[in-house]
């Protein structure tokens, strides 16, 4: 499965090792607007410079990227996993209507109807 990262800070290159260490997956590029360190797959500042398709986008970046990140994904018909925090209720709503498109997870909404599930 070719993943495309969306962000390379602490979590992103969390999950750049553990993709990197799994044969399954093939992680074809990194995008964030800022590297403090050199990633070993290739480097982009914004999703326009992405040449390959990715199977799927996780993204760990910030919430002013989703328009982009949703653009992206419908242009290619990739899946979403959002891990993001942060996103306003007018976000929330754009999610919502691009997974009648898409497939799209978001990890921190799941965690939090878990979290909520256990109270009950």
């Amino acid at each position: 499965m070719k993943v495309l990262l969306y962000g390379y800070g602490l979590m992103g290159k969390k999950v750049a090792h553990q993709l990197r260490e799994k044969d399954e997956f093939d992680l074809i590029g990194v995008v964030s607007y800022e590297f403090d360190e050199k990633a070993p797959e290739a480097m982009y500042s914004n999703l326009t410079e992405v040449q390959d398709r990715a199977d799927v986008i996780i993204d760990f970046s910030h919430p002013n990227n989703l328009d982009d990140i949703l653009a992206y994904a419908k242009k290619n018909k990739t899946k979403i996993v959002f891990a993001t925090t942060g996103f306003s209720k007018e976000q929330l709503d754009k999610i919502e209507e691009a997974s009648k498109e898409i497939a799209i997870s978001n990890l921190i909404i799941q965690a939090l109807e878990f979290k909520w599930s256990l109270r009950s």
